[in-house]
């Protein structure tokens, strides 16, 4: 029996050890659950005092749309207090529903998917409007299900209305810069920009029809001449003058067929006056160009005139004299002198000839005109044309329309004009070689083409043909194809030609059919 009651003195023994080590730990887990509160309630209270100072709104809201925290911004925001929001969703508040139904519906979406979000809203409050951007964050409990939702809220008024500002502006300089390409598009010259590199950065329509050849390859080639000081004068060194400083006004080029005026100018920073690229500028002057050469041709067309007018009686009336002595020293001459009499008389007719040539290249010439078929005129000479070239072995072939309408014409210098042109043409060509002689009518006007197949013209002669005494032949006067333009001139009409070396020569002349014309 005592030693029953001596264990069960000993089991209380050591119950009352472990309740004595039970109370320790609960001691110590007192301890450690007070000072863990302590800490949340300074945290949390560091944590009130962080978004009180903030200039943001903090809000922490529950599934039925409560708030269970409101900071003290957040409250002023809608003219509140905090303790009045608390507890209470946006309709208790008599919140703004502009505002709070997109929001509510918002949130519902981020307790629903766990997926923050943020949005930017238009607000209407007493002192006016206001532009609100909100964040919406799920705050998750321990099973991983959305507890409550914590949002920020933060008045973006100012950058909005900085963004409506900067849009406006941007589209007002899209607009400028849009009319100011429009005017640079339509600029009767080519415009184009480079960089302080030398490239093109901008550039308008005309400049990439007129110069084809300039890209921003330039850069390599401005770059060199940038080395050398650019002392040519080509498009590359004339761009790397500008960028070296220089102002370069009416610079005269010639390309080809056309002629430009060149201005090329730095471009500088406002401030600093430093370059930071430059600008160049192309006119065409290629019509005033042709209109100005027009006028020297028909300068000296009109000297040749008044010169050959002036002179032409003088000439021919001691020749008439000389003729008549020849004529009678020639039948009187024996055999053997009668062939040099003869040699001499050619040459006086060869003179004579080209007085009238001369006196053809008067413009002001007064010649009678008479309604004419063109076509008549052709038929009219064929035979004689004919026979010309069958002494060179060259075959013509005539392509006349069926129907051409009457034209004021003088006809004695039409079949002037196209012995000329044939002529040119059978001398171009060797033997089996085509001369074609056509008509074309339009609308208002009447086309004479003959072209052959012969040697063609060179290039760097084309714009010279028409000249007075300009010849590639050793035994031409030069005055053909002149005679031919003055002619053609004074029956309103016009001449131009096409060519290619080895290929052969067109001529097109177009004599007008309007009343007007007809008149003139």
């Amino acid at each position: 029996m005592l030693q029953l009651i001596q264990e069960y003195i000993e089991k209380l023994k050591k119950v009352d050890e472990q309740l004595e080590r039970l109370t320790s730990d609960r001691n110590v887990i007192e301890t450690e659950l007070t000072a863990l509160s302590n800490a949340i309630n300074n945290q949390s209270e560091s944590f009130g005092r962080i978004i009180s100072f903030s200039h943001d709104c903090v809000f922490i809201l529950d599934r039925n749309c409560r708030f269970t925290y409101a900071s003290i911004s957040g409250a002023q925001l809608f003219g509140l207090k905090q303790m009045d929001m608390i507890g209470k969703n946006w309709r208790e508040l008599k919140l703004s529903k502009e505002m709070m139904i997109p929001f509510e519906a918002y949130l519902k979406t981020v307790f629903m998917l766990g997926i923050p979000t943020s949005q930017v809203t238009r607000a209407v409050f007493p002192y006016g409007i206001r532009y609100l951007e909100y964040f919406l964050n799920p705050v998750f409990n321990k099973h991983h299900v959305v507890d409550a939702v914590f949002s920020v809220v933060r008045d973006v008024t100012q950058r909005k209305e900085s963004e409506t500002v900067q849009k406006q502006l941007t589209i007002q300089y899209l607009d400028e810069s849009q009319r100011l390409q429009q005017m640079i598009d339509t600029a009767p010259m080519a415009i184009l920009t480079v960089d302080r590199d030398g490239f093109i950065i901008a550039s308008n329509q005309l400049a990439a029809e007129l110069l084809p050849d300039i890209t921003d390859k330039l850069k390599m080639v401005i770059n060199s001449h940038l080395d050398a000081g650019g002392l040519d004068d080509s498009d590359e060194a004339l761009i790397a003058r500008a960028l070296n400083g220089e102002e370069i006004n009416g610079f005269f080029r010639q390309d080809r067929n056309k002629s430009f005026l060149i201005s090329a100018y730095p471009i500088k920073e406002y401030n600093t006056d430093n370059i930071v690229g430059a600008i160049a500028y192309y006119q065409d002057i290629s019509e005033l160009e042709n209109l100005r050469n027009e006028y020297a041709r028909l300068d000296r067309l009109k000297l040749i005139g008044e010169m050959a007018a002036g002179v032409a009686h003088e000439i021919r009336n001691p020749m008439t004299v000389v003729k008549g002595y020849l004529q009678v020293l020639t039948n009187k001459a024996e055999p053997d002198l009668q062939e040099r009499y003869s040699i001499i008389m050619n040459e006086l007719n060869r003179i004579d000839t080209i007085v009238t040539d001369f006196l053809s290249l008067a413009r002001n010439k007064t010649v009678t005109k008479e309604i004419c078929n063109l076509n008549n005129i052709i038929a009219g000479t064929f035979p004689l044309l004919q026979a010309d070239a069958a002494e060179s072995g060259i075959e013509i072939k005539l392509n006349l329309a069926e129907v051409v309408p009457e034209l004021l014409l003088n006809e004695k210098e039409i079949k002037q004009v196209l012995f000329n042109l044939s002529r040119n043409s059978i001398q171009a060509m060797q033997p089996k070689g085509l001369l074609r002689i056509e008509t074309k009518v339009s609308a208002n006007a009447v086309k004479l083409i003959v072209a052959d197949n012969g040697c063609g013209i060179e290039a760097d002669y084309l714009n010279k043909i028409f000249d007075p005494f300009f010849t590639t032949k050793d035994t031409g006067t030069g005055l053909g194809l002149a005679i031919c333009q003055s002619i053609v001139e004074r029956h309103a009409g016009k001449i131009e030609v096409q060519s290619k070396v080895g290929k052969g020569t067109s001529f097109f002349i177009t004599f007008p059919t309007s009343e007007k014309n007809l008149m003139n």
